[in-house]
């Protein structure tokens, strides 16, 4: 058997998919929205996060590097809240100690809570696609989802130079 070769549990029938078997229409469209790292990682992640428990592992990526994190999966709006959360920090006088406490707050929060909150992401947008393109589904989870590296580096350069701006105009410096 190759790599590409994997068996189907429900009946030992060999596949050429790379991935391994999904097991419903959920499924399907989450791995095509998601991506490459659906398999290996979010599919585990989406299956413990529950009404009764929204914390799904911790997810590092989204600990280290929250705000570029979102933009790189897509999610702007809660990047652009993020941003916005870290400029209002940059203009408001407050003590390092709890600036600090703030920002490893939202960090750990990040990390706690990140897969969650990309499942709710996710589960969101299937369903507007569902709706909005109903002829054309895979092609428009495919071209919504993935993945955006070029955000998520864009979005590093665009806060640093918006921390400036705001610190410089706001005089905390």
């Amino acid at each position: 058997m190759n790599e590409q070769q994997e068996y189907a549990p429900s009946n030992n029938q060999k596949t050429d998919s790379p991935f391994p078997p999904v097991l419903n229409l959920d499924d399907q469209r989450q791995a095509v929205f998601v991506g490459k790292k659906y398999e290996t990682y979010y599919q585990e992640k989406f299956n413990q996060i529950t009404p009764k428990k929204q914390m799904a592992g911790f997810n590092i990526g989204a600990f280290f590097f929250g705000l570029m994190w979102l933009f790189y999966r897509k999610m702007y709006g809660y990047g652009l809240i993020l941003l916005g959360l870290i400029l209002v920090s940059c203009v408001i006088p407050i003590p390092e100690a709890i600036d600090r406490g703030i920002s490893i707050a939202l960090a750990v929060t990040m990390g706690m809570f990140g897969n969650t909150l990309y499942k709710n992401f996710v589960e969101k947008k299937i369903k507007e696609i569902e709706r909005s393109h109903p002829d054309s589904i895979e092609q428009e989870l495919e071209r919504q989802g993935g993945t955006n590296i070029w955000a998520g580096i864009g979005i590093l350069f665009v806060a640093v130079i918006a921390i400036y701006i705001v610190v410089t105009i706001s005089g905390n410096y």
